[in-house]
């Protein structure tokens, strides 16, 4: 067997993680959301946070988020052709305050920026993670490129299902590792 490339690893990861995503039943997803809304919340995070508005396979936040608008949420707001995003304030997670756009991504209706040095912790949405706080994203760079801007004493939180757990993800020189990663069953912290 010839020996993989990390490229080849990923995506070979992404389908494996998609199928595993698939045989799991909606219930099951919203319950899995819910012990990770439990989980962030014993974490007392502090000040502004950035988040994302889930897609279909991600961990649902938003009963976390609602409680926390008063204090600060950011979520991404996406330049699809200079692919790069920033974060904007977040003023609630319904219509009107939200937008459907490209790929299904649901973003803020208007963008109240907020600087990357604001931020106090940003829950990151990622295909796969490991225990060390290695994550797998979509292969299209939006966060590795965003998180170089941000301060090293924002904490990194990636969040993710039991299922999206793998020993290992396969890593390149540019991948960075996150503080945290939050799943059903635990928090993880980088060794």
């Amino acid at each position: 067997m010839t020996h993989m490339t990390p490229r080849e690893a990923k995506i070979n990861l992404r389908a494996e993680i998609a199928t595993r995503l698939k045989s799991c039943t909606p219930a099951a997803l919203e319950m899995g959301s819910a012990a990770v809304c439990r989980r962030l919340e014993s974490l007392n995070l502090n000040g502004l946070i950035m988040a994302y508005l889930p897609m279909q396979d991600e961990v649902d936040l938003k009963p976390f988020l609602q409680n926390r608008l008063g204090i600060g949420v950011a979520v991404p707001i996406v330049d699809w052709n200079a692919r790069t995003m920033h974060a904007a304030r977040l003023k609630g997670l319904e219509s009107p305050h939200i937008v459907k756009g490209r790929h299904g991504v649901y973003s803020p209706a208007e963008d109240h920026p907020v600087e990357a040095e604001e931020i106090d912790a940003i829950l990151i949405p990622g295909v796969a993670f490991d225990q060390q706080g290695h994550r797998l994203g979509r292969g299209g760079g939006f966060y590795d490129r965003f998180l170089e801007q941000i301060p090293s004493q924002c904490l990194t939180i990636g969040i993710g299902f039991e299922e999206q757990l793998v020993e290992a993800v396969p890593i390149e020189e540019w991948d960075r590792q996150l503080d945290l990663v939050v799943a059903p069953q635990g928090i993880f912290k980088k060794s």
